[in-house]
């Protein structure tokens, strides 16, 4: 009690300015008539309305951005890492930082080689290949290759895959990916008719004496692109 007394003490006097806003302030809060429930409702609808109002902008933002598809920017930039992943594949950083190598793409690009080293950066607990670097080496090459011999009138994904171990990879291990041009004629013909399809491929990953080390099922998902409208 004598602890608060002193403190009030030694707080400095209000000006007239400060008590006369205070006053004003009371007075003013005790004249407000209390709201009815008519009116209590209308002010709970009006900042409702305000709260949402930017969200409902927002939303629409971001489906005229979706109508509009990938700008002119990301389509250049995504042309661009295809350029440099087809021109110059060991120099891609996701390769690079794995070890991972290409060592020959076909003329027609229908058929893409790779192999990977056994090193420490890509090295398990046991000393063999590490899972994750044996299923990377496998990812992107049949997308790929659609990609480029299907050219710009599709849309080509990566959709699903699957990767059994068979043995532990020990050396150098490789893998070839490869779609005929004839499969790739079917796989146009068929998202030509049906609007989409999506084609399922199996690659081997074999190590330096011709054993299979790891199996891979994929699925990529290819949609013809539709025509702009004006």
């Amino acid at each position: 009690m004598y602890e608060e007394r002193e403190q009030r003490e030694s707080q400095p006097p209000k000006s007239d300015a400060a008590r006369d806003k205070e006053t004003r302030y009371d007075l003013t809060r005790e004249e407000l008539p209390p709201l009815d429930k008519e009116s209590a409702d209308k002010l709970d609808d009006t900042v409702d309305q305000e709260i949402e109002k930017p969200k409902a902008e927002s939303v629409e933002k971001v489906q005229e951005a979706k109508s509009r598809g990938p700008s002119k920017f990301a389509k250049f930039m995504a042309k661009l890492r295809l350029a440099a992943v087809s021109k110059f594949p060991n120099l891609y950083p996701p390769f690079w930082g794995a070890g991972i190598k290409v060592e020959k793409i076909s003329k027609d690009f229908s058929k893409i080689d790779v192999k990977m080293k056994l090193s420490v950066i890509n090295k398990n607990y046991n000393g063999t290949h590490y899972g994750g670097s044996l299923f990377s080496m496998t990812d992107p090459f049949y997308a790929m290759i659609l990609i480029k011999n299907l050219g710009p009138g599709y849309v080509v994904w990566d959709k699903e895959a699957t990767i059994k171990f068979k043995r532990p990879g020990k050396t150098t291990v490789r893998a070839s990916f490869e779609i005929s041009q004839d499969r790739i004629k079917e796989i146009k013909e068929a998202a030509d008719r049906d609007g989409k399809i999506e084609p399922r491929f199996q690659a081997e990953i074999r190590d330096e004496h011709g054993n299979v080390v790891a199996e891979v099922d994929k699925v990529v998902y290819v949609r013809k692109k539709e025509p702009k409208t004006q």
